[in-house]
């Protein structure tokens, strides 16, 4: 607990100081994953913010916490600060290359991506390389623009058990991004319903 203190307290100082020196946009996530074979659930939230020292350059940190309930137990836990670098970097107007690495503090976790973005509006895909948990994975989607304002999405991340998800984009009149995602593997072991929101 008291290096879970500590990590927070940096984390903080680093982004206030990160804050006051580039654009910051706050994000809060909220994530429930539910099984058909088993009984509970697990909420998983988190609130970060994502800092933009440099054009097409992305770095946000977050602290997340999850709560599992099921007839058993109830639990909730306090994680460590997750970490998200990543770059976008334009071709030409089509074509962006896009590179990103996350840690997460504990348990020491290291991933990486990176892949290709193309878009003909009003249609945007990407196709990536992903590693994470010593695995590596191949993950494509595609995002349709309905209009400025709404946009859906499906992604699919192609692996020993692969994921699918759908996903509803919409843009509010000052900017802010919102999100509704809805995802399973394929085996049908697991789902999950979730939201991402920017302040």
């Amino acid at each position: 607990m008291r290096q879970m203190k500590i990590a927070c307290v940096c984390m903080m100082v680093f982004l206030t100081l990160g804050i006051g020196l580039c654009e910051a946009t706050w994000v809060f996530e909220g994530q429930v994953w539910s099984s058909p074979y088993q009984e509970g659930e697990i909420y998983l939230s988190q609130f970060g913010v994502r800092l933009e020292p440099h054009k097409n350059l992305d770095f946000t940190a977050s602290i997340p916490i999850q709560y599992h309930r099921s007839p058993e137990r109830q639990e909730m836990q306090y994680l460590y600060p997750r970490f998200t670098l990543a770059w976008l970097v334009p071709f030409d107007d089509v074509h962006s290359g896009h590179l990103a690495a996350g840690y997460d503090l504990k348990p020491p976790r290291l991933r990486l991506q990176g892949g290709l973005h193309m878009l003909y509006d009003p249609i945007a895909l990407n196709l990536a390389l992903a590693y994470r948990e010593q695995t590596l994975s191949l993950e494509g989607g595609v995002v349709f623009a309905v209009n400025e304002r709404w946009a859906l999405g499906a992604h699919l991340h192609y692996s020993r058990n692969s994921l699918i998800a759908y996903e509803i984009h919409h843009t509010s009149k000052n900017g802010k991004q919102r999100q509704v995602r809805y995802s399973h593997y394929l085996d049908g072991s697991m789902q999950c319903l979730g939201f991402k929101i920017s302040l």
